[in-house]
Parts: structure tokens; C-alpha cells; sequence
């Protein structure tokens, strides 16, 4: 299988806390709008690498995700994140490559506006989603989309893991087999 590491929003989460825990405790309420800023957390979860089928493996990695969601792990994550920000940057190194550093990839999607957007009156023809690898982590991978069209972007520690390119070109050929058309990619 493949260990791999992905963000997971937390912001719903808070919301309802503040919706049910904060009725009537300002304190509560507060504390909840100070953890609604950049709140995500992650999770880790094992992939298939030996599923029969594409199908299969789609619905295995849906049912793990789906699993893992459920559990507070995710919060933890965030929880220490936050918490370990406090510690001298060489221990909050050393606990993230301890932590990190079983995962085999880092994987996030970031959903971009459905339609075109412009800033400054000049029109925004591409979002690049990007993931530098976390400490310990070989792989970045991030799945984006921008005006409805699919970009995929893999980096790279060289150091441990080399060359993205042919990583891409197999994900682009198994992508074209699932969905039957080519998308953008990025190396």
C-alpha cells in the first residue's frame, strides 16, 4: 500500500462548535473565530497499489477516506500543528520528519472558481496548485482545477525521490484511461 498524507479542512468543524458549544459562552465563541483562519488539519491514510481493478481501487480509496474523515485525527494533527509552533524551529523539524516522514506522498486538491476571474482588469488564465513536499516527505502532489479544466502538479524532494516527470507521464496515462480524455500537467 501506500502511506499517503492528505489535508483535510477543518473549518465545517469549527463552524459547528461555535454554532453549538459557543451558544451563549463568548469565550467559546471567540476561541472558535481565532481557529477559523488557515484551519487544516491532515490525515494518513494507506492506499491501495494492488487493487484488480480501477474501480476497485477507487472505491477502496473512497471508503479509507471516507473512514478516516470520521475519526478525530485530523484535529489532533492541526491541534499540534498549532501548538508545536511554539518550540524551537530544529525540534518542530525534528517532530515533523518523525511524524511525516512514514508517508510516501503529501496529496491535496484545491477546487478553483468554476469560472474565469480576473484581478486588475487582466483576465487569470491558469491557477497552479502546489505542494512542496512536507519534512520527510518524498512527494507533493496536488489535484486543481480552474474555470472547470483539471491540473495535476507533482514536486519533488530530488534528493530522495528524483525526477517527478516519469511519475507524471504514469499518472497522466492512468488518468487518460480512467476518464478517457488528456489533462494539464506540471512537473
Amino acid at each position: 500500500d501506500l502511506q499517503v498524507i492528505v489535508p483535510v479542512n477543518l473549518r465545517p468543524l469549527f463552524a459547528l462548535l461555535g454554532g453549538k458549544l459557543g451558544e451563549g459562552k463568548l469565550v467559546m465563541k471567540e476561541l472558535v473565530q481565532r481557529l477559523q483562519g488557515n484551519t487544516i488539519g491532515v490525515l494518513a491514510v494507506s492506499l491501495p497499489l494492488d487493487a484488480p481493478s480501477r474501480t476497485a481501487a477507487i472505491r477502496t480509496v473512497r471508503e479509507r477516506l471516507g473512514f478516516a474523515k470520521l475519526m478525530p485525527e485530523a484535529l489532533v494533527g492541526y491541534l499540534t500543528a498549532s501548538f508545536g509552533g511554539f518550540l524551537p524551529l530544529s525540534t518542530q523539524q525534528s517532530f515533523a520528519r518523525r511524524t511525516l516522514g512514514k508517508a510516501d506522498v503529501a496529496v491535496s486538491n484545491v477546487m478553483g472558481p468554476p469560472r474565469t476571474i480576473h484581478i486588475a482588469g487582466m483576465e487569470v488564465t491558469q491557477i497552479v496548485g502546489f505542494l512542496p513536499p512536507p519534512p520527510g516527505v518524498s512527494l507533493g502532489v496536488v489535484v486543481s482545477s480552474y474555470r472547470g479544466d483539471f491540473q495535476l502538479t507533482v514536486n519533488s524532494d530530488m534528493s530522495s525521490a528524483g525526477d517527478a516527470r516519469p511519475l507524471l507521464e504514469s499518472i497522466e496515462a492512468e488518468l487518460g484511461g480512467v476518464t478517457g480524455r488528456r489533462h494539464a500537467l506540471a512537473a
